[in-house]
């Protein structure tokens, strides 16, 4: 028997502009009505389901997702049990307090009163999501989590979500506040976004305010014939004075209308979008360079970061369109004094732990070098991804629009804040990184995170190899600022030119290509020296574990001054020969030695030998080259000097399988650059596994260019 029922709010256009027509049994489901959750179980007979299909919204929804996996005597003799729950809390809480996200559906038979059939995995089901409608002006959403906000993430309902997270954000979480009465300063130029204008500002006078951030990709470069409208609109010293006075954003790419629409919405009076407000072309050119350093302040200090996640380039916007799949209407009392009918919404249903993963770590903007930092500093983050809004701050996982955690974050790739513990400086800071860890609970920031962040900073893609260095600049500069507040830290100083550290060098020069096989010496006009990370195209990494209290420097560094261009280091440099690439069983012979596991398909590593004549009784040690050499079966063995940078103590006894009698000695290999005295350029690392490998050997100064 069917019953037609409408609410008296406007849920009935919600739902879909018309009446809503349930059968007696779905009209009575009523989701909250008991106190305790474990009542709201609820057993239908799948006979009744199937009969009353074509007049009640609910019974048809149900008998579509199971039709093919029902047999008939279950069709005849079944029932469809009904669970609603809270997948996010723990179950005497739930008990207390529900509030439902997830309704479970199973075949079985029926349930008796306040009975929770606990083995319905191994029986026929499917779990759905569930959520309130959104109900304008109140934050009641009766006995569920999340809230359905509508198919348009620029509705009216995503943005009074946005103003929520945003108050409860500042109002609640210390690592996030910003003082109203002590607001930062502005960017050196930013966009002033009036009610009916728009124009570049200057902040000479270093004037405060509230400031937006718009993170994006700008799309490839262009060529003729094509057009790329972030390219084409950027703000150059032909147009800087006009748009000091009036910016028609009609010719704006779209992802920057959508933003500055957004900032009208939120309130907020200034936006830096980094193309508009750092000249790009002209006689200014020379201003990123002094830009660069101080992007890191200005996402830090922003009031929020929009992101447009999935946006290719400026055309795309934004906001998105989409559909949450499969969903049906379901009656419910919202609680209030009125008892209000209202209705909820059941949707198949995928985790936000996935869609975070997909749409965000894995989207697009992620891809993209200058991002990571931008994300990584920014006080909140709003992810405008293809169909969903993702919420995320310093202080707190990320949620969705809607309401539901993210609580499997960070686990896709790029890999970030899982290891990158930023003390404060990133979202959701880590306590358990294995080198540099505080014993306070305050956890310390250590240079270790610098190698994790090039690590995966280098895995990304630029459009320009000259970005290598500037688009890591932001959080080096901060991440300076950090280690001088740091006692432990102090002496720490950055070289722009080379993306190392100081007082680090033994260990920073000790990267390794990650893909020689397609990795690229850069090709900008300004070459980072051969010692940097930066001179590659490529991924770089660092044997983390590697770097430890037990690791000796064995040489000294004078760094480059002035017009010099040559790191000058002091150490002990012995002439080996490079062979061909090991093969698996030369891998499993002599790479025991090292004691670091090793995989063959993930690294290129080839032998070191004292002669060139190929004898295996000559082999000191491995080395992993910058690139590929022209012949990689090759039988020739190529001259290089081996700098030794650092030696690890051997602990003793048992290690990786086999008793170490050597400690761990990294080289740097070196080839003579030109015809230039003593001037080297790098080309790769090495181990050398032989004990007392350079202890005859004398001290020599070099130069490395």
């Amino acid at each position: 028997m069917v019953a037609s029922t409408s609410p008296t709010t406007d849920e009935g256009q919600r739902a879909g502009g018309k009446q809503i027509k349930f059968c007696e049994n779905c009209e009575k489901l009523h989701p909250g009505e008991h106190k305790n959750a474990s009542k709201d179980t609820k057993s239908i007979k799948i006979s009744d389901v199937v009969q009353d299909r074509t007049g009640c919204v609910f019974c048809k929804f149900l008998s579509d997702h199971f039709s093919n996996t029902i047999s008939d005597h279950e069709k005849k003799n079944g029932y469809f049990n009904l669970k609603f729950r809270q997948v996010a809390c723990d179950q005497d809480r739930e008990l207390q307090f529900p509030q439902y996200d997830e309704l479970i559906v199973w075949v079985g038979a029926p349930l008796r009163a306040q009975q929770y059939d606990k083995d319905y995995e191994e029986k026929t089901h499917l779990i759905f999501g569930v959520s309130a409608d959104y109900n304008p002006g109140s934050e009641n959403k009766g006995p569920f989590r999340t809230t359905y906000l509508g198919n348009r993430t620029d509705s009216n309902e995503h943005l009074d979500s946005l103003k929520t997270w945003i108050k409860y954000c500042q109002h609640n979480h210390p690592g996030c506040y910003e003082d109203p009465e002590n607001l930062p300063f502005l960017p050196s130029r930013c966009l002033h976004v009036g009610k009916d204008f728009l124009r570049l500002r200057d902040s000479e006078q270093q004037g405060r305010g509230r400031y937006m951030t718009l993170s994006h990709c700008w799309g490839p470069k262009p060529r003729a014939p094509e057009i790329n409208i972030t390219h084409t609109t950027s703000t150059t010293t032909s147009n800087l004075e006009d748009r000091k006075k009036y910016i028609d954003e009609s010719q704006l790419p779209l992802t920057f209308r959508n933003a500055i629409s957004l900032a009208r919405q939120l309130s907020i009076d200034y936006i830096w979008i980094d193309s508009l407000c750092i000249i790009q072309h002209g006689d200014l050119d020379q201003e990123k360079g002094q830009e660069m350093p101080k992007m890191g302040d200005y996402y830090s200090n922003a009031h929020v970061t929009v992101a447009a996640t999935f946006a290719e380039n400026g055309k795309i916007g934004c906001f998105s369109e989409f559909s949450i799949g499969d969903f049906v209407p379901l009656l419910y009392d919202d609680g209030g004094p009125d008892t209000t009918q209202r209705y909820a919404f059941v949707y198949t249903k995928e985790s936000a732990n996935s869609k975070y993963a997909k749409l965000v770590e894995n989207g697009h903007l992620l891809r993209r070098g200058w991002t990571l930092q931008e994300w990584l500093l920014s006080r909140r983050i709003v992810h405008y991804a293809n169909g969903q809004v993702f919420f995320a701050c310093r202080s707190a996982e990320p949620q969705t629009a809607e309401g539901e955690a993210v609580t499997n974050y960070f686990k896709g790739k790029p890999q970030l804040l899982s290891t990158l513990n930023l003390n404060n400086m990133g979202h959701k800071p880590s306590s358990t990184l294995s080198f540099g860890r505080s014993r306070k609970k305050k956890p310390t920031l250590s240079i270790v995170q610098w190698y994790h962040f090039v690590n995966i900073f280098s895995r990304l893609s630029l459009t320009q190899n000259s970005d290598r260095l500037d688009g890591v600049l932001g959080i080096a500069v901060t991440m300076e600022k950090t280690f001088d507040s740091q006692q432990s830290g102090k002496g720490l100083k950055y070289l722009r030119y080379a993306g190392l550290w100081s007082t680090d060098m033994h260990f920073g020069l000790l990267w390794e290509n990650f893909n020689p096989g397609t990795a690229k010496l850069s090709n900008c006009k300004e070459l980072p020296p051969t010692w940097s990370w930066a001179a590659l195209t490529g991924p770089v990494a660092w044997f983390l574990p590697e770097r430890d209290a037990s690791s000796r420097n064995a040489c000294q560094f004078q760094l480059p001054m002035g017009d010099d261009k040559f790191l000058t280091i002091t150490g002990k440099t012995k002439k080996l020969h490079r062979g061909p690439r090991f093969n698996n069983v030369e891998a499993v012979q002599y790479l025991e030695h090292t004691g670091m596991p090793y995989s063959n398909k993930e690294r290129f590593l080839y032998g070191l030998r004292r002669g060139s004549n190929g004898d295996l009784a000559e082999m000191v040690g491995w080395c992993s080259l910058d690139q590929s050499p022209a012949s990689e079966n090759g039988k020739e063995w190529e001259e290089v000097q081996a700098l030794h940078i650092l030696t690890r103590q051997a602990p003793g006894g048992l290690a990786y399988g086999h008793i170490r009698t050597t400690h761990d000695v990294f080289v740097v290999l070196l080839v003579k650059e030109g015809q230039s005295q003593g001037v080297f350029k790098r080309i790769g690392i090495g181990r050398i596994w032989q004990k007392g490998f350079f202890r005859d050997v004398k001290v020599d100064t070099l130069k490395l260019e």
